[in-house]
């Protein structure tokens, strides 16, 4: 019973963290959350089986996703005219399908890098989370909403964006998250 309960708030935790995140975005704009949140999943991914990591990077995104693109829902349904079961059902599909691009990332850190290391924690996290955002913004005529990137528009680093773009910032913020993760190990 109590492993139960310990696996159900580590779940609870990705979700927290995933919809922290999304504060990192306009209109509220804490850019901080954009390094902590990222570091928070990273931590639990830890000690995780890449089937554990591709779960709870899926819990991660439904957190993130259903905080962040919750307008999907008003666009179809308001603008749309679609009732609200099915606008709701094509919102939650979305959620679920770009849920599962933080699933992969932890299934691909931990099945391909198994052994907690500085390389893991701050070169391969990173890169692999990079490349599956550069692969959503393509992948089904892509959705490049919420790249972590993109919170760093009133940050320090937003001089970095017209030189590096997006997915260079959206590096520089992950690296940190693995920094600071391998700084507290």
């Amino acid at each position: 019973m109590k492993n139960w309960l310990n696996l159900l708030l580590i779940d609870l935790a990705a979700l927290l963290f995933g919809a922290m995140l999304s504060f990192a975005f306009a209109p509220y704009a804490v850019f901080p959350f954009a390094v902590v949140a990222p570091a928070g999943l990273l931590a639990l991914w830890l000690n995780a089986s890449p089937k554990r990591a591709f779960w709870l990077g899926f819990v991660f995104g439904l957190g993130l996703f259903g905080t962040g693109v919750y307008w999907v829902f008003h666009s179809i349904h308001v603008f749309g005219g679609v009732p609200s079961f099915p606008a709701g059902l094509i919102t939650s599909g979305l959620i679920g399908v770009l849920a599962l691009f933080p699933a992969l990332v932890g299934y691909f850190c931990n099945r391909y890098f198994p052994f907690t290391n500085a390389k893991k924690l701050i070169f391969a996290f990173p890169a692999i989370w990079v490349f599956s955002e550069w692969l959503r913004s393509f992948i089904f005529s892509g959705f490049p909403w919420l790249l972590i990137g993109y919170s760093q528009t009133s940050s320090p680093l937003k001089g970095y964006a017209p030189v590096l773009g997006v997915y260079g910032v959206s590096l520089i913020v992950l690296m940190t998250s693995g920094l600071i993760v391998n700084g507290i190990l």
